[in-house]
């Protein structure tokens, strides 16, 4: 409801539109207007963008130093007037982010929608994290073995008798 009929402002909802909420658990349906609906959503993501905000300035980014603006992502990014009501509320430029760019070619065009883009980022950080670690890894032996730390000592050989083989221990 929120993609197809909602907008992030009331003002440009149709007043004379109404859509209807199909029931859930044996409740009768509801019928509510675009204006209405508009109104919440306008409301939720205003208070978003004022929690964004008030976070920015918490760690010491203000407007000024956020030159590159705002990107919006995911599926909600698709909410219409959402970039309008974004510039305004933050007082920043505000743009819509594909995750396209860290995909590869031959891609399922699917994958390039904002929607995806938290999913993709997440994947990219845990594959970086893994290289990262691996790297670390390398590391630490290259360090360990050159400071002679991890000197390999001979390996004792281990005989058995045929007594012992019939018996199946090992001395």
């Amino acid at each position: 409801m929120k993609i197809q009929f909602g907008s992030a402002l009331s003002d440009e909802a149709k007043s004379n539109a109404f859509i209807t909420i199909p029931g859930l658990r044996g409740m009768a349906p509801k019928e509510i207007s675009v204006k209405n609906l508009a109104n919440i959503i306008q409301a939720r993501m205003s208070e978003i963008m004022d929690f964004v905000s008030y976070h920015l300035k918490q760690v010491g980014l203000d407007n000024r130093m956020l030159n590159g603006g705002v990107i919006l992502t995911g599926g909600g990014s698709q909410l219409k007037h959402l970039i309008q009501l974004t510039e305004y509320v933050t007082g920043l430029n505000a743009r819509i982010g594909y995750p396209n760019e860290h995909l590869s070619g031959g891609h399922i065009e699917e994958l390039a929608k904002p929607m995806y883009s938290t999913c993709i980022g997440l994947i990219l950080k845990g594959y970086n994290d893994y290289e990262n670690k691996n790297r670390q890894l390398d590391q630490n032996y290259i360090k360990a073995t050159a400071a002679g730390i991890m000197q390999q000592e001979p390996v004792a050989e281990e005989m058995v008798t045929e007594e012992d083989a019939t018996t199946h221990q090992v001395k």
